[in-house]
Order: structure tokens, then C-alpha cells, then sequence
């Protein structure tokens, strides 16, 4: 109709200047079609309008929030500007069995980028830098109509494996995004992808002090990796990781982590802290909440900054030349609400998340 085809014309010079044309991004899939606008499809989570490119395998499809959109570099091959790219499940691995009432569920979801068998996604994402791609699922009903869609960012745990990608999450029993990804069938059905969405650099440390809040590390596992067994010109980092659980059955990659503070001992240190145990079984398990300055300074061994790290001494003109150690760096990954009080905490301590953030995004 002239309503569709204005709104298709009104999208494309929106944003001309900012995503690939219809030729170039038709060429990229080996798309013989031209792109059609279809309908909007309301959704209990977002508005989409699909921009679709039937060349029989990929279904490339936009959000219509612009945001989402065009936040992602347009260099990466994964950006969103190509397209969302789909990737079919091709492994599940538990990690964690569920203990009902109790533990949930984590398993390792392993996805082929269709199309793109020789792409090595860790040219494009980087996860020591805790980089996240943004996985697309659709909400189908028994008769395959498409009802819904869900997005969520998750951190890769493996880009290694050309034309594969990673993530390790956690299914909670309440959770729109684990109904769905619990549901996926291997070999049979997909997901969408792009990203990564946030360019990030990390900052000199002293020393970095890592905290956890279940899931969340998957994130800081790879961060603490770069930073101790960094073999790079800026050398390894002094690490301590606290990683906060409900349960001692709810910890991910345990071995990992006490290989890792084994063989780094001078490097790194790991404390698992757990709010439903009640009694720890070794010396670096403590009990309770980190919900507290209190709570985090005891656990973390924090002292409070150091403003007046700086030395002076002479040169031949009588000037003051001043040297400034780097200082200590904080890194908090676990839900937004425990990230946002976890840092209203360290900032009662003197470490400003502005300040003292080991990762802060480019802009």
C-alpha cells in the first residue's frame, strides 16, 4: 500500500547515512531478492519491523528502535548494520544440573554462524574486555506463528572456533529468554545475533579487584584470565576475585578458577562467598551477603584510597617532575540492580565507580 511504501522510503533515508545500502547489504547474504517491508509485528517487549531478504537460508531482520540498531561499531562484522545474523544451535552442555528450588540450571549453548563458516568471532568481540552480543529469539506459538520476541545481551564464553559461537548462561525458572533458549532443539532451530554493542578499554591497574554475582562470570572469568595470564607488553595485573553465590553447587567454572589461583599464587586469589551455606570449607570460603561497604571491605581486604600516590624529585632546571603509580581498579558484573548497589557500597569506601572502574566503555 502508500502507507507501506512511504514508511519503507521514510526508514531508508533515515538512516542512509548510518547502515550499509540495499544493494550492499542485499550482496552480503547473496540475496537475489529485493528487501520487502512487512508488517509491523507488535510484540510484549518491543515493536519490530522486519526487513526481509528471502534468499531461502537467512531471515535478516531490524529492530525498529534505531538505538538498538546503530550502537554497535559499524567495522564489526556481527554489527547489527549487516543484518542480524542467524545461528543455529548445534550443542547444549549442562554445567550446573538445577536443584530444584534450590540451583538453576546452567548450560552451555554452542551456535554455527550460518553463512559464515570461516568467520572467527574473536576478530570482532572481544571478551576479555567483557564485550556482549545481543541474542534475538523468537517466541513462537504450536502452530509456528511468531507471537513475540525476546533480546537479551550475553557475554560469549568462546569466539575461538572459526564459524562458532559460545555463551554459557544460567536459565531461571521465571525467565521469558530461558523459556525459550531451554526450548531450542540442536540442529533444528536458531537464533539472531549482533553486536558486540559497547567498545570498551581497560584502564591501568595497581591491582584489580574482580566481584562476581552468580552468572556474572562468565564475564570475569575471561576478564581475570587476560589480566593474570596476560602475555602482553603491559604484563599481568594483580588479581583477587570474589564471587558471590547462593549455594557452593551454584559455582561455574570452580576448577578453572582454583587451577588458575594454584598456579598464580603471587597473581591471583579467588573467595567464594555463599548467602545460604552455613559453614565454609576452606579458608577462602566466607559466609553472608556482600550487601554492605562493610561486608565488601572485609571480604575484598580494601583499604581506602590512596589520593597522594605521587613522588617528586629534581631534573637539572629545578622543576618538579612528578611519577603516579596506577591505581587499584574495581569490576562488578552481575545483575543491574546488584552492580548499581555494589558500587553505591564501594563508593561509602572512597572508589568511585567514574574513577576506579576497571572497564569503562570508548565513546
Amino acid at each position: 500500500s502508500l502507507w507501506w511504501d512511504s514508511l519503507a522510503l521514510l526508514i531508508r533515508q533515515s538512516t542512509s547515512n548510518l547502515l550499509m545500502d540495499d544493494d550492499s547489504l542485499a550482496s552480503s547474504v547473496s540475496a537475489t531478492k529485493p528487501i520487502i517491508l512487512s508488517k509491523t509485528t507488535t510484540t510484549t517487549n518491543s515493536t519490530l519491523e522486519l526487513l526481509t531478504i528471502a534468499d531461502g537460508s537467512n531471515l535478516i531482520s531490524f529492530p525498529k528502535d534505531d538505538k538498538r540498531l546503530l550502537r554497535a561499531p559499524p567495522d564489526s562484522a556481527l554489527s547489527p548494520h549487516h543484518g542480524l545474523h542467524k545461528a543455529t544451535l548445534i550443542q547444549k552442555k549442562t554445567v550446573v544440573p538445577e536443584i530444584p528450588g534450590n540451583v538453576c540450571p546452567v548450560i552451555t549453548f554452542t551456535f554455527r554462524l550460518d553463512g559464515h563458516p570461516d568467520l572467527v568471532a574473536s576478530d570482532h568481540v572481544d571478551i576479555h574486555l567483557g564485550q556482549t552480543i545481543k541474542l534475538y529469539l523468537e517466541d513462537r506459538t504450536s502452530d509456528g506463528k511468531l507471537q513475540n520476541w525476546t533480546l537479551k545481551s550475553y557475554s560469549p564464553t568462546d569466539v575461538s572456533r572459526p564459524g562458532e559461537i559460545e555463551f554459557t548462561i544460567k536459565l531461571y525458572p521465571d525467565g521469558q529468554n530461558a523459556k525459550l533458549l531451554q526450548a531450542l532443539q540442536v540442529g533444528i532451530d536458531h537464533v539472531y545475533l549482533a553486536g558486540p554493542w559497547k567498545v570498551k578499554e581497560r584502564l591501568p591497574a595497581s591491582h584489580a579487584y574482580l566481584i562476581a554475582f552468580g552468572i556474572g562470570i562468565t564475564d570475569i572469568y575471561q576478564v581475570a584470565k587476560s589480566l593474570v595470564l596476560a602475555n602482553d607488553d603491559d604484563g599481568s595485573i594483580p588479581t583477587t576475585l570474589v564471587y558471590a553465590n547462593r549455594y557452593r553447587q551454584d559455582v561455574v567454572y570452580r576448577k578453572e578458577l582454583d587451577e588458575m589461583m594454584n598456579n598464580n599464587k603471587n597473581m591471583f586469589q579467588v573467595k567464594y562467598v555463599y548467602s545460604r551455606e552455613t559453614e565454609t570449607l576452606s579458608s577462602n570460603e566466607f559466609l553472608g551477603r556482600l550487601d554492605s561497604a562493610q561486608a565488601l571491605q572485609r571480604v575484598l581486604g580494601l583499604e581506602e584510597p590512596q589520593r597522594d600516590n605521587i613522588s617528586s624529585s629534581s631534573n637539572s632546571n629545578d622543576e618538579a617532575t612528578t611519577t603516579t603509580s596506577p591505581p587499584i581498579r574495581l569490576l562488578v558484573i552481575g545483575s543491574k540492580p546488584m552492580m548499581k548497589h555494589t558500587w553505591k557500597c564501594l563508593e561509602e569506601l572512597g572508589y568511585s565507580r567514574e574513577e576506579y572502574e576497571l572497564l569503562q566503555v570508548v565513546d
